[in-house]
């Protein structure tokens, strides 16, 4: 590898203190106001790169949120939603007040973070992680209890009305293929699968529920200044 001679230009062997042509050093002396160049600053086409030490830490991935500050607000409002879905076992309607668990959540981040803007999309996300944590404290021992309950009560009085309006239902229509479809969903075997259909369809409706609530406050968060 050479170089050209900063003297008379000829090529000059790299490590060859002295131009073999006009025999001038090759040693050059930094001048008065002149920087040395860091050759570790300076990559490919010269661009350097800032020092790590220097950004700021996040802990947010490419969306900007602090997912672990997300996830700690989430299970803080899920437990406001465990206990809703604990009342509209007795109460159906109170399953309106679950939109207000995930709007809960994305205000709780907010209010830690108020700097930062929240868009619909990224509330939604933070409203969903609610409901999925608040079924998952509700369902851990309600979804055993249930299937308990029905082991040592086979036919409780929720189930005496379904088993009426069920022989009702076979009275009005005679078809065979009904009564026996009928018969199998009293039994035992029936009743769990019931029971895990009603679980799946309140975690569908859980999430979709928390979703809108995430996303409305994502949305409220935007607007504040």
């Amino acid at each position: 590898m050479s170089h050209p001679c900063h003297q008379c230009g000829a090529e000059v062997d790299e490590g060859n203190p002295f131009c073999r042509q006009c025999g001038s050093p090759q040693i050059r002396v930094n001048r008065g106001g002149e920087e040395p160049v860091n050759p570790a600053a300076v990559i490919g086409d010269h661009t350097s790169i800032p020092d790590s030490a220097s950004l700021p830490y996040t802990d947010s991935g490419r969306s900007g949120i602090d997912r672990r500050l997300a996830r700690l607000q989430a299970l803080k409002a899920g437990l406001l939603l465990a206990l809703i879905l604990v009342l509209s076992s007795f109460f159906p309607p109170s399953l309106l007040l679950i939109p207000a668990a995930g709007l809960l959540a994305v205000q709780l981040y907010h209010r830690k973070l108020p700097q930062q803007k929240i868009s619909a999309g990224t509330g939604a996300g933070i409203g969903l992680l609610t409901g999925f944590i608040g079924f998952l404290i509700f369902s851990i021992p309600a979804f055993p209890f249930t299937l308990w309950n029905l082991a040592l009560h086979p036919d409780p009085a929720i189930l005496q009305q379904l088993r009426s309006q069920l022989e009702a239902a076979i009275r009005s229509n005679p078809n065979p293929q009904a009564q026996q479809m009928a018969q199998n969903l009293l039994a035992p075997s029936g009743l769990i699968f019931i029971s895990v259909v009603l679980f799946v369809f309140l975690l569908v409706l859980t999430l979709a529920l928390s979703a809108i609530g995430g996303a409305i406050g994502g949305s409220l968060s935007k607007r504040r200044p």
